[in-house]
């Protein structure tokens, strides 16, 4: 039996418009049109038809197009992680590097015990002259710091603490000021690479200080010298650790450096005149 069915020239025709055993003789050009999916296609043997005739993309193109947008993402994510990761190093590296640079600054050729006590006692006067013009300033030699100290600072209130630690050390808002009784002042260690510009890491290196380490305050003219007698790396929220202490001097400052997941401490004591 002929099945053979005659299709005019710009004739429409929807897809398998046919019977089931009948084949398709000849060619047949097809101008395909989508219309709201009103052909279902259930035969694997019509869906593998379809695929090789309307198919612009074949199965091989779409799994590289899935590995291509895979790879993108990972790609992405490892990006993520770098840049995140870069903005804890950064600021430390750079604050590692600026306290070596320092100490190298402040190692001098070794002399005499005697031209030792000549040199060295002219040079430190020279040194501790100059700053005690200054309100209140900390001078901690042995890392080379020499800074301003912002009084009466709100530890509780970051929005008014993290703008005063732009221009030093502060002061906490309710300690005491040198030779009244304990004072305590904190500083950053680092911070993220985003504000590393307008924070200066002041007390990054306090984590090289030991026991026995000298600490000077200038306040109102006058010089404090503070010898340091132990530090102790403490939660945030350790407060009575701080209070029952019966340090004369407390620096206090972020640890890990660039994190502020604990806080390093410092205690030291006055040594009498």
């Amino acid at each position: 039996m002929n099945n053979t069915k005659q299709y005019q020239p710009n004739s429409l025709i929807t897809l398998f418009d046919r019977n089931k055993d009948s084949k398709i003789a000849g060619t047949l050009y097809v101008n395909l049109q989508l219309a709201a999916k009103e052909t279902v296609v259930s035969s694997p043997q019509a869906k593998e038809w379809l695929r090789k005739k309307y198919n612009n993309q074949p199965a091989t193109s779409k799994v590289a197009t899935q590995k291509s947008i895979f790879r993108t993402l990972a790609a992405l994510c490892l990006l993520i992680f770098i840049l995140g990761f870069a903005s804890l190093i950064l600021p430390v590296a750079a604050a590692e590097f600026n306290l070596r640079m320092n100490k190298l600054n402040t190692n001098e050729p070794e002399v005499s015990l005697e031209e030792n006590k000549l040199l060295g006692s002219k040079k430190k006067s020279q040194i501790m002259n100059e700053v005690v013009s200054d309100d209140f300033k900390i001078v901690i030699p042995k890392i080379n710091l020499e800074a301003n100290v912002v009084e009466n600072v709100d530890p509780a209130t970051p929005e008014l603490y993290k703008e005063q630690l732009k221009h030093g050390v502060a002061h906490a808002k309710g300690s005491y000021f040198p030779g009244e009784g304990s004072v305590f002042l904190f500083a950053h260690s680092t911070d993220s690479v985003f504000n590393i510009l307008n924070y200066d890491a002041k007390f990054y290196g306090v984590k090289e200080l030991e026991s026995g380490d000298v600490i000077y305050i200038y306040f109102k003219s006058k010089r404090y010298k503070y010898i340091v007698e132990n530090k102790l790396i403490l939660a945030p929220y350790d407060l009575d650790t701080i209070r029952s202490s019966q340090a004369d001097l407390i620096l206090s400052t972020c640890w890990p450096p660039g994190t502020d997941w604990q806080r390093l401490i410092t205690f030291a004591r006055l040594e009498s005149n």
